[in-house]
This record gives C-alpha cells, sequence and structure tokens, in this order.
C-alpha cells in the first residue's frame, strides 16, 4: 500500500509546572526509643550524578518506615554541613514520596562542572556514596546496629 498520511507533531509546550508543588511528603518523625547510631547505607540505597555544577543526591529508603525519620534527620540543612568541603552553595531538597525518597540538589559543588572542574569527582558520581556513610540515630528495635544481623 502507496498510502501516506501527514502526522502532526507539537513542537511547543512541555511541561506547563512542576509537579513538585502538589507533593504530599511523608510526615517527618523523630526517633523514639532506645536508640543506636548507624550509617545511612543501612537505611537507604543512592543515587547521584551532575547538572554542570549543581550535584544531585538521591536517597531512596529501604522499607517504607524509614522514611519519617530520614525526613526529619537528613535534612538540607544537614546535608549541607555534611558536604561543608565540597559544596559552596545551597542545599534543596525535594520529597519524593511516591518512591520513599528524597532528592537534594547541591548547589556550586562540582568546582564549575564537567570539563571545567579540577575536582576529582567532577560528575558528582561519589555523591551518593559519601551521603550514605553519614551516621544518624535510630530505633535500636530497628536492628540495624553492629552487633544485629545484617538487614542489607
Amino acid at each position: 500500500d502507496e498510502r501516506r498520511s501527514v502526522v502532526v507533531v507539537p513542537s511547543h509546550g512541555g511541561f506547563r509546572e512542576t509537579g513538585s508543588r502538589s507533593v504530599v511528603p511523608v510526615p517527618a518523625s523523630p526517633p523514639t526509643g532506645e536508640l543506636e547510631r548507624v550509617a545511612l547505607l543501612k537505611l537507604c540505597w543512592a543515587r547521584s550524578g551532575d547538572k554542570g555544577n549543581l550535584a544531585n543526591v538521591a536517597l531512596i529508603a529501604r522499607r517504607p518506615e524509614y522514611l519519617p525519620l530520614l525526613r526529619h534527620t537528613v535534612t538540607a540543612e544537614r546535608v549541607k554541613a555534611y558536604f561543608a568541603k565540597r559544596v559552596a552553595g545551597r542545599v534543596e531538597r525535594y520529597d519524593m514520596p511516591g518512591i520513599r525518597a528524597m532528592n537534594f540538589l547541591c548547589h556550586d559543588a562540582l568546582g564549575g562542572g564537567g570539563m571545567a572542574t579540577l575536582h576529582s569527582d567532577p560528575l558528582a558520581k561519589t555523591f551518593g556514596q559519601v551521603l550514605l556513610l553519614m551516621r544518624i540515630n535510630v530505633p535500636r528495635c530497628w536492628g540495624l546496629g553492629a552487633d544485629s544481623p545484617s538487614r542489607l
């Protein structure tokens, strides 16, 4: 069949507004009861990368019950302090409750970014793994401490 049809493809538009404004985050909740300190690695997975001179770090809770404590404890201010030697600008946190995650956008973190920097990690690939080393207080009853069997 030699029939041809013209298909009109819109070339304008895109997203009219970010969905982030309508996100309702899980309420933050401090740890209770007897506490122990553990690395975020016990509670989260991480992924990181760059966007120019910005480092983008996502933390994804391994279990839904971890997210309220993570939201309370792992704030933009705490991440900024943790990366004080690497992040010159502000840090913003975006909640992604649908996937039990938080995304941190670290401004002025890569010395210009990409090919413009002399930093050893110009694409921010290690930021997630470094953040997983941050230690926080968690309820001992979660069984995540050094004397508990691994739940990874």
